[in-house]
């Protein structure tokens, strides 16, 4: 309860080890202020990810007095593996290294510390095995280290795209059961104009966002219909013998 009584909904003395007196007390942590589901946009892994829980979970405290909201943590294994020389990285922690997508930005389930009210919605494209780019092996191939799709686009090391990619962005939930966007004159003049170091290419079909949308749909519902209330457990409240 990191000190904090006055967030104790229930508490009372009990023995945790039945052959000895001494007694400790039992603590019900209060309930949190909320639930928060934050959404990452198009071509996004979830990068802003750990800095908006941290600012949120930090408003809120401050907002409602209270001190026991812990934003999660990101990255954590990712970064401490990346400081290590190369030859100290184990052939089992060279995977991590190896996907930034999926160990640098997303948030670490094993923190015993975390206590926060947001939850990250992880959303995105991944690509069928025919629509990776292979090889006259049918291995698939890389350009600069990268999986691509058939289209030159770049891919993860699960042949996804966290959030899809930024040409096939839609705000139009029929665009959303269409195919993805088209190579059109007025598009190959905008790439045209790009740096070489961004690349527009067609986009597969956008029915991923039509996956992410019932997820996020069954999260809320599951959200909705969970009791708001519950009573207190017996030992809470229950004196020691």
């Amino acid at each position: 309860m990191n000190g904090a009584d006055e967030y104790a909904v229930a508490q009372g003395n009990t023995r945790l080890i039945l052959n000895l007196n001494t007694t400790s007390k039992m603590e019900v942590p209060a309930d949190l202020p909320g639930v928060v589901i934050f959404l990452h946009g198009v071509n996004d892994p979830g990068a802003s990810y750990e800095s908006v829980e941290t600012g949120l979970c930090q408003g809120v405290n401050e907002r409602l007095d209270r001190p026991d909201l812990v934003a999660g943590r990101y990255g954590a294994e990712y970064e401490k593996l990346r400081k290590l020389p190369s030859e100290d990285v184990q052939d089992d922690q060279k995977g991590i290294l190896d996907d930034p997508d999926t160990y640098l930005y997303q948030r670490d389930t094993k923190n015993p510390k975390t206590r926060s009210l947001m939850i990250p919605f992880y959303w995105g494209y991944r690509a069928e095995p025919g629509e990776v780019k292979r090889d006259k092996n049918d291995d698939p191939t890389k350009l600069r280290d990268q999986y691509q799709d058939v289209r030159g686009n770049r891919l993860d090391r699960h042949f996804g795209k966290g959030g899809g990619f930024f040409a096939n962005a839609t705000n139009n939930l029929l665009q959303m059961y269409d195919k993805g966007l088209d190579k059109t004159l007025l598009h190959k003049a905008v790439q045209a104009r790009l740096p070489n170091t961004l690349y527009m290419g067609e986009g597969p079909h956008r029915r991923y966002f039509v996956l992410a949308a019932t997820r996020l749909a069954m999260l809320v519902r599951r959200y909705a219909a969970y009791p708001r209330t519950k009573p207190s457990p017996s030992w809470a409240t229950a004196k020691a013998p």
